[in-house]
């Protein structure tokens, strides 16, 4: 889903979440573009008190309340909350393993290792101190 970050928000449907202490600053935006922006659905979570919002720009609305962040575009196939709040997918592939891990450290130390023992033959090596 992508996140609109122009502002004005331009014609199109959203769908934001956003913490209670916000929600004034939401209502007033709503309020100063009634026949500009409806409301598609509203969902309060009664744990956290963070509320949940569809809504729809028709029109040229008054710019969107940065203390809000910015809104995700809500596709057609966004109908609620489960379908638009979503965890990312952790690809397996990419994340090592700790003997994976291991292997790699293990590997930096033997090339640690060889570099110092570079270090101190070109120390004992003629003409290559520095004075």
């Amino acid at each position: 889903m992508a996140v609109e970050r122009r502002n004005p928000l331009p014609v199109g449907r959203y769908w934001i979440a956003f913490a209670p202490e916000h929600a004034p600053s939401f209502n007033a935006w709503w309020a100063a573009n009634r026949g500009l922006v409806s409301i598609e659905q509203a969902k309060l979570d009664p744990a956290s008190h963070w509320e949940f919002t569809i809504f729809r720009v028709t029109g040229a609305a008054s710019r969107f309340p940065s203390e809000l962040g910015f809104p995700n575009v809500a596709g057609k196939d966004v109908i609620d909350e489960s379908s638009a709040v979503q965890a990312p997918v952790i690809d397996t592939d990419v994340v090592p393993s700790l003997p994976d891990v291991a292997a790699s450290a293990a590997s930096l130390g033997k090339w640690l290792a060889l570099a110092l023992v570079a270090c101190a033959v070109l120390k004992l090596l003629p003409g290559t101190t520095r004075t």
